[in-house]
């Protein structure tokens, strides 16, 4: 029977083909069409040593993984050849490719923030869905925003938020073992004691009432689901709506900045979609520093920005995925393995 196993990149032989007597399956297109040798009522695809033993030469590799079939591992790669490629002799281009993006395929903001980043980064990850790089290092930020979560909750839910319960939270979800210095956890434990002081002095001073926390939405754009979460959502003393994401780390945008956020605009259109007006403001909460960058959504620049979010949904949907390289961009992506356009390091 055979068995297939996906990897992120080849174990041994790489991209550029393999060795000796070694063969693979290559799965060729060229446009929507993928290359196949008819057998009576059996259509094949190749088994190579690669695209170049018939006389191919290839513009975009994947490697896809490997079969299983009978106690032996055979690789199994991609390929895309030009419209102007030869035919090779006893076969044919055939059938059309089934579309990578599928209608089902829905948006979110921190997707189309990587799209945006680099498209090829976005296939990898929300259209191939290949695994990522297993982190197992602890992230103190990422317990503090989970606890000032869990308070949140709890406040809208009627529990008022203290500094005893912030400390047990904080107690529960953090992990020592992930510490090789107990001075470097006394350090960090003391930094997290400090966000979660500077957040319930915030939310003491705070009037506005929690009317979400962790808001779930969706809402259609171009014909295609964006969904998501909201940290908080406030209603203030006149009846207007305040959005807000918790930020643990340093702070990296400004006034300005933060208008061309997507993540902002596409809180203000789930706003816009459940409560039928634009909030008052988007804002992210700067723990670590007490600062508020606030963000007034207009009418006119949310519908420039929601301009921008449609392209990008046409741009995945008809499958526009080019490589933007750039030194920060390559060096923090786990696709380096896959993607044929990085940003090549320079000695």
């Amino acid at each position: 029977m055979m068995h297939f196993v996906s990897h992120l990149a080849p174990a041994a032989s790489g991209l550029e083909g393999l060795a000796g007597d070694e063969r693979a399956y290559w799965f060729i297109f060229q446009d929507d069409k993928l290359l196949v040798r008819q057998t009576g009522d059996r259509v094949l695809v190749p088994v190579i040593s690669g695209p170049p033993e018939l006389g191919l030469n290839v513009m975009h590799t994947v490697f896809l993984g490997h079969v299983e079939e009978d106690g032996k591992q055979t690789e199994c790669y991609a390929a895309e050849v030009d419209v102007s490629a030869p035919l090779p002799d006893g076969m044919t281009f055939e059938g059309k490719r089934a579309p990578l993006v599928t209608q089902d395929h829905h948006f979110s903001a921190s997707g189309l923030q990587s799209y945006s980043n680099c498209p090829a980064q976005y296939k990898f990850s929300n259209v191939l869905r290949v695994p990522s790089r297993a982190t197992t290092y602890f992230q103190l930020g990422s317990v503090v925003h989970e606890v000032i979560e869990r308070l949140t909750t709890q406040e809208r839910e009627g529990t008022p938020p203290t500094k005893d319960r912030a400390y047990e939270m904080l107690e529960h979800f953090w992990s020592s073992a992930a510490y090789a210095s107990k001075q470097k956890e006394a350090e960090d434990k003391i930094q997290a004691q400090q966000m979660l002081e500077t957040y319930l002095a915030w939310n003491e001073r705070n009037e506005n009432e929690i009317i979400g926390a962790e808001m779930k939405f969706a809402f259609t754009l171009n014909g295609r689901s964006v969904t998501g979460f909201i940290d908080r959502v406030e209603r203030t003393p006149v009846g207007e709506y305040v959005v807000l994401d918790y930020k643990t780390g340093y702070t990296t945008e400004s006034r300005n900045s933060i208008k061309q956020n997507i993540q902002m605009n596409v809180y203000a259109l789930a706003v816009l979609d459940k409560f039928g007006t634009l909030p008052h403001r988007a804002s992210l909460y700067y723990v670590k520093h007490d600062k508020m960058v606030d963000y007034i959504p207009t009418q006119d620049l949310v519908e420039e920005q929601k301009t921008r979010l449609s392209e990008m949904i046409d741009n995945v949907v008809l499958e526009r995925f080019p490589g933007m390289p750039s030194f920060q961009t390559c060096r923090s992506c786990s696709y380096q393995a896959l993607c044929e356009e990085k940003e090549h390091t320079r000695s």
